[in-house]
């Protein structure tokens, strides 16, 4: 065990857990196992579930795994987080969503990247457990510039403070939002592609849904070059599908690229 982790051990001020959840019974177990496989009880201070009003089994799968579960005062991703935040009391803090399995070195990987000082938040990476979807996920990763999430990801939690926490205009993007302002600020935002860790998203019908939603909510780009980047699809649904070996992507990243569009005529 390298000296930063039996610092961090032997430290009264653990690694406070935040999560964000809404009627994800079918995923947390899975979710909240990965964590306990991959963070021992001995780094593990607070662990603060903001919940947005679930009608399943949600709270009752969190408590039994330890979690504290907290009613939002508002729905939605921005302001669970930063209800979550103003729970936290470690020094450092970790967020995940509902919907994520860790790699099994997560913890120890991610963890390593704050011997350095400047580094302000740290994270791997996340593929779809849809073999469709995972092999756009693997190509995105690879060949193509930017990623960012909060699903897997540590915080210097007196950084995030001082940029004001996360943006609650942020509907969507909120990962993007906060990773310019840290590297806006002179700290560094590490992404460990070496750590990649499940997402339990398997239907593609609901991922084409999101991303028409998203990008009728958010400032994703002109109709221009929503519509260029349409027309040449098809070759990058080529590439995909020869470099990751699945012929669907030829159709199905096209469909993507046609529900981005659609979002943002709307």
């Amino acid at each position: 065990m390298c000296m930063y982790m039996k610092n961090l051990e032997k430290s009264s001020n653990k690694i406070d857990l935040v999560m964000w959840t809404l009627n994800g019974e079918a995923t947390l177990p899975f979710c909240l196992k990965s964590i306990e496989n991959t963070m021992s009880t001995e780094y593990v201070g607070q662990k603060i579930i903001i919940d947005g009003g679930s009608v399943d089994d949600t709270e009752k799968i969190c408590m039994g795994y330890g979690w504290n579960v907290i009613n939002a005062k508002k729905r939605g991703i921005p302001f669970q987080a930063n209800q979550a935040l103003n729970s936290v009391k470690s020094d450092f803090f970790a967020s995940f969503e509902q919907d994520i399995v860790l790699h099994h070195d997560w913890f120890k990987s991610i963890m390593k990247h704050f011997k350095n000082n400047k580094v302000a938040v740290a994270q791997g990476v996340r593929v779809a457990i849809n073999p469709v979807l995972g092999a756009i996920d693997l190509y995105k990763l690879w060949y193509q510039k930017g990623y960012s999430s909060l699903d897997n990801t540590v915080y210097r939690t007196s950084v995030i403070r001082e940029l004001g926490g996360f943006n609650n205009k942020c509907v969507f993007g909120l990962d993007r939002e906060l990773q310019t302002r840290v590297r806006l600020s002179g700290k560094v935002w590490v992404i460990d592609k070496g750590i990649v860790n499940q997402h339990l998203h398997s239907n593609l019908w609901k991922e084409l849904k999101y991303e028409y939603k998203v990008a009728s909510l958010t400032d994703l780009g002109s109709k221009t070059i929503n519509l260029k980047r349409l027309v040449f699809s098809p070759i990058r649904g080529l590439e995909i599908a020869f470099s990751q070996k699945r012929p669907e992507t030829v159709f199905y990243y096209p469909l993507l690229r046609l529900a981005k569009l659609g979002g943002t005529i709307n």
